[in-house]
C-alpha cells in the first residue's frame, strides 16, 4: 500500500487501522534500527525483554551492571567441552540499568577450549567491572546462566 506524498500522519494511521501514536512509535524505532537516532534497537529490546520472561527476578536495579560475557572457537566443527583446544576468543559488554553500554571489550586469546573460553570471558568481565569500581552486577553467560553479586568493592 503506497500512501502519496501529500498524506498527514493520521491518514496513513487510518489506512493502515493504527493510532497516531502507534505509527510515530513505529517510525522512531525505524530511525533507531536504521542508526538515524540513538536509542535500544529492535533486536536488542527483544533480546532483553526474552531475558526477562526467561528469568523474572533478573530486574535491574538503578546502580546494578549487567554483564553478558562469551567465548568462543573458531567453526571447525568441534563443539564439546571434551575437545581439543582451538583457536578461541572472548567477548564482554558492560551495561548500566538503563541497558546503556559502559564498556566492551574482546580479545583472541589463543588455544582454549570452549569452557575455557567462556570462563575466561566471566572473569575478564568481572575484572572489568572490579576496576571501574561496579559492585552489584547482574550477569549473564552461556556457561553460567543467569547470577548476580551482591557487591565486589
Amino acid at each position: 500500500m503506497s500512501a502519496p506524498q501529500t498524506s498527514s500522519g493520521s491518514q496513513i494511521a487510518d489506512e493502515l487501522g493504527v493510532a497516531n501514536q502507534t505509527l510515530r512509535n513505529w517510525l522512531h524505532q525505524a530511525d533507531v534500527d536504521f542508526g538515524r537516532r540513538e536509542g535500544l534497537m529492535t533486536t536488542k529490546r527483544e533480546e532483553l525483554h526474552d531475558l526477562r520472561r526467561e528469568t523474572p527476578e533478573f530486574v535491574l536495579r538503578k546502580g546494578r551492571y549487567l554483564l553478558n560475557t562469551d567465548g568462543g572457537m573458531v567453526n571447525d566443527g568441534r563443539r564439546s567441552s571434551d575437545d581439543e583446544p582451538g583457536e578461541a576468543a572472548i567477548g564482554v559488554v558492560l551495561r548500566d540499568s538503563d541497558d546503556r553500554p559502559v564498556t566492551t571489550f574482546k580479545e583472541r586469546i589463543g588455544p582454549e577450549t570452549i569452557q575455557g573460553a567462556e570462563y575466561r570471558a566471566l572473569i575478564e568481565g568481572l575484572e572489568i567491572a572490579r576496576g571501574l569500581k561496579i559492585g552489584k552486577i547482574r550477569g549473564r553467560s552461556s556457561t553460567t546462566s543467569s547470577w548476580s553479586t551482591k557487591s565486589m568493592t
